[in-house]
Protein backbone atom coordinates (compact mmCIF):
# COMPACT_ATOMS: atom_id res chain seq x y z
CA UNK A 1 0.00 0.00 0.00
CA UNK A 2 2.63 2.49 1.21
CA UNK A 3 5.21 1.58 -1.78
CA UNK A 4 1.73 2.17 -4.16
CA UNK A 5 1.39 5.73 -2.71
CA UNK A 6 5.21 6.74 -2.72
CA UNK A 7 5.44 5.22 -6.40
CA UNK A 8 2.30 7.32 -7.89
CA UNK A 9 3.50 10.60 -6.25
CA UNK A 10 7.35 9.79 -8.05
CA UNK A 11 5.66 9.76 -11.30
CA UNK A 12 3.33 12.43 -10.10
CA UNK A 13 6.44 14.47 -9.11
CA UNK A 14 8.68 13.51 -12.55
CA UNK A 15 5.96 14.32 -15.06
CA UNK A 16 4.99 17.35 -13.55
CA UNK A 17 8.50 18.51 -13.55
CA UNK A 18 9.33 17.42 -17.41
CA UNK A 19 5.55 19.23 -18.12
CA UNK A 20 6.35 21.81 -21.12
CA UNK A 21 5.56 24.64 -18.84
CA UNK A 22 7.10 23.25 -15.84
CA UNK A 23 9.94 26.01 -16.32
CA UNK A 24 7.28 28.78 -16.04
CA UNK A 25 5.52 27.11 -12.96
CA UNK A 26 8.96 27.26 -11.27
CA UNK A 27 9.39 30.68 -12.27
CA UNK A 28 6.27 31.71 -10.70
CA UNK A 29 6.68 30.35 -7.52
CA UNK A 30 10.32 31.26 -7.47
CA UNK A 31 9.07 34.96 -8.01
CA UNK A 32 5.76 35.00 -5.93
CA UNK A 33 7.77 33.28 -2.69
CA UNK A 34 9.63 36.40 -2.73
CA UNK A 35 6.67 38.34 -2.53
CA UNK A 36 3.79 36.72 -1.17
CA UNK A 37 3.28 32.65 -1.93
CA UNK A 38 3.71 30.43 1.00
CA UNK A 39 5.58 27.50 -0.43
CA UNK A 40 9.25 28.19 -1.03
CA UNK A 41 10.36 27.28 -4.58
CA UNK A 42 12.46 24.28 -3.57
CA UNK A 43 9.88 22.27 -3.91
CA UNK A 44 9.32 22.77 -7.27
CA UNK A 45 12.97 23.08 -7.98
CA UNK A 46 13.99 19.40 -6.50
CA UNK A 47 11.50 17.51 -8.42
CA UNK A 48 12.70 19.28 -11.96
CA UNK A 49 16.52 18.57 -11.01
CA UNK A 50 15.33 14.88 -10.63
CA UNK A 51 13.61 14.77 -13.41
CA UNK A 52 15.90 16.31 -16.04
CA UNK A 53 19.50 16.30 -13.89
CA UNK A 54 21.95 17.09 -16.55
CA UNK A 55 19.77 20.86 -16.53
CA UNK A 56 20.15 21.29 -13.11
CA UNK A 57 22.25 24.71 -13.64
CA UNK A 58 19.63 25.82 -15.65
CA UNK A 59 17.28 25.45 -13.47
CA UNK A 60 19.16 26.85 -10.42
CA UNK A 61 19.42 30.15 -12.56
CA UNK A 62 16.26 30.64 -13.05
CA UNK A 63 15.01 30.00 -9.63
CA UNK A 64 17.36 32.35 -8.78
CA UNK A 65 16.89 35.25 -10.98
CA UNK A 66 13.26 34.84 -10.59
CA UNK A 67 13.35 35.00 -6.72
CA UNK A 68 15.70 38.13 -7.22
CA UNK A 69 12.56 39.21 -9.61
CA UNK A 70 9.72 39.18 -7.20
CA UNK A 71 12.28 40.21 -4.10
CA UNK A 72 12.38 43.60 -6.45
CA UNK A 73 8.95 43.66 -6.44
CA UNK A 74 8.55 43.11 -2.90
CA UNK A 75 11.27 45.79 -2.26
CA UNK A 76 8.51 48.40 -4.18
CA UNK A 77 6.02 47.01 -2.54
CA UNK A 78 7.68 47.70 1.14
CA UNK A 79 8.97 51.35 -0.10
CA UNK A 80 5.76 52.18 -1.64
CA UNK A 81 2.80 50.20 0.94
CA UNK A 82 4.79 49.44 3.48
CA UNK A 83 1.69 50.27 5.87
CA UNK A 84 -0.82 48.43 3.75
CA UNK A 85 1.60 45.46 3.53
CA UNK A 86 2.19 45.56 7.29
CA UNK A 87 -1.50 44.80 8.04
CA UNK A 88 -1.55 42.30 5.56
CA UNK A 89 1.33 40.71 7.10
CA UNK A 90 0.37 41.00 10.71
CA UNK A 91 -3.13 39.69 9.67
CA UNK A 92 -1.65 36.39 8.09
CA UNK A 93 0.36 36.27 11.37
CA UNK A 94 3.32 37.52 10.65
CA UNK A 95 3.72 39.71 13.77
CA UNK A 96 6.44 37.81 15.34
CA UNK A 97 8.32 37.44 12.54
CA UNK A 98 8.59 41.36 11.51
CA UNK A 99 9.86 42.69 14.91
CA UNK A 100 12.59 39.49 14.02
CA UNK A 101 13.49 41.18 10.83
CA UNK A 102 13.27 44.67 11.79
CA UNK A 103 16.06 43.12 14.66
CA UNK A 104 17.96 41.72 12.13
CA UNK A 105 18.34 44.49 10.10
CA UNK A 106 19.51 46.46 13.07
CA UNK A 107 22.15 44.17 13.90
CA UNK A 108 23.27 43.28 10.48
CA UNK A 109 22.17 45.52 8.16
CA UNK A 110 22.31 44.67 4.21
CA UNK A 111 24.12 41.13 5.23
CA UNK A 112 20.21 40.24 6.76
CA UNK A 113 18.84 40.15 3.25
CA UNK A 114 21.87 37.36 2.65
CA UNK A 115 21.41 35.74 5.29
CA UNK A 116 17.45 35.66 5.13
CA UNK A 117 17.96 34.57 1.06
CA UNK A 118 20.35 31.20 2.38
CA UNK A 119 18.10 30.63 5.60
CA UNK A 120 14.56 29.12 5.92
CA UNK A 121 13.11 32.36 6.90
CA UNK A 122 10.21 33.55 4.95
CA UNK A 123 12.01 35.75 2.37
CA UNK A 124 9.01 38.05 1.41
CA UNK A 125 9.47 39.70 4.95
CA UNK A 126 13.06 40.69 4.08
CA UNK A 127 11.63 42.03 0.86
CA UNK A 128 9.34 44.07 1.75
CA UNK A 129 11.36 45.42 5.08
CA UNK A 130 14.16 46.16 2.79
CA UNK A 131 12.27 48.58 0.67
CA UNK A 132 10.46 49.92 3.80
CA UNK A 133 13.91 50.08 5.64
CA UNK A 134 14.70 52.12 2.36
CA UNK A 135 18.37 49.79 2.02
CA UNK A 136 19.89 50.59 -1.04
CA UNK A 137 18.46 48.62 -3.83
CA UNK A 138 21.97 47.69 -5.35
CA UNK A 139 23.03 46.02 -1.76
CA UNK A 140 19.28 44.36 -1.77
CA UNK A 141 20.50 42.81 -4.93
CA UNK A 142 23.47 41.89 -4.59
CA UNK A 143 22.84 39.96 -1.30
CA UNK A 144 19.82 38.53 -2.71
CA UNK A 145 21.60 36.93 -5.56
CA UNK A 146 24.42 35.34 -3.61
CA UNK A 147 21.87 34.38 -0.44
CA UNK A 148 19.02 33.06 -2.79
CA UNK A 149 21.66 31.56 -5.41
CA UNK A 150 23.48 29.93 -2.66
CA UNK A 151 20.78 28.35 -1.18
CA UNK A 152 19.07 27.11 -4.55
CA UNK A 153 22.76 25.82 -5.87
CA UNK A 154 22.33 24.06 -2.81
CA UNK A 155 19.49 22.16 -3.59
CA UNK A 156 20.10 21.48 -7.21
CA UNK A 157 23.62 19.76 -5.91
CA UNK A 158 22.07 17.63 -3.21
CA UNK A 159 19.49 16.31 -5.55
CA UNK A 160 21.67 15.88 -8.26
CA UNK A 161 23.94 14.32 -5.99
CA UNK A 162 21.82 12.62 -4.08
CA UNK A 163 20.29 10.63 -7.44
CA UNK A 164 23.93 9.50 -7.99
CA UNK A 165 24.65 8.27 -4.56
CA UNK A 166 21.34 6.75 -4.01
CA UNK A 167 20.39 5.19 -7.61
CA UNK A 168 21.50 1.97 -6.21
CA UNK A 169 19.12 2.46 -3.66
CA UNK A 170 15.21 1.43 -4.53
CA UNK A 171 13.60 4.35 -5.40
CA UNK A 172 10.68 4.28 -3.83
CA UNK A 173 13.05 4.63 -0.61
CA UNK A 174 14.40 8.11 -1.64
CA UNK A 175 11.11 9.49 -2.98
CA UNK A 176 10.07 8.87 0.34
CA UNK A 177 13.40 10.29 2.34
CA UNK A 178 13.31 13.15 0.18
CA UNK A 179 9.66 14.00 0.54
CA UNK A 180 10.42 13.82 4.17
CA UNK A 181 13.26 16.34 4.22
CA UNK A 182 11.52 18.67 1.43
CA UNK A 183 7.98 18.74 4.10
CA UNK A 184 10.23 19.09 7.12
CA UNK A 185 12.01 21.58 5.91
CA UNK A 186 8.51 23.64 4.89
CA UNK A 187 7.42 23.18 8.17
CA UNK A 188 10.45 24.28 10.02
CA UNK A 189 10.37 27.60 7.72
CA UNK A 190 6.21 27.85 7.97
CA UNK A 191 6.08 26.95 12.08
CA UNK A 192 9.83 28.90 13.02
Amino acid sequence: MFRRVLDRWRKYLINAARHRHALWYLTGVSASEAVFFPIPPDVVLAPMVAAEPRRWGRYVLVTTLSSVAGGIVGYALGAFLFDQMVELLVSRGFAQDLAMVQAWYDRWGVLAVLIAGFSPVPFKLFTIVSGWMALPLGGFVIAALIGRGARFILVGLMTRTGLYWYSKAPLSLWVAVSSFIVGAGVLFAWFR
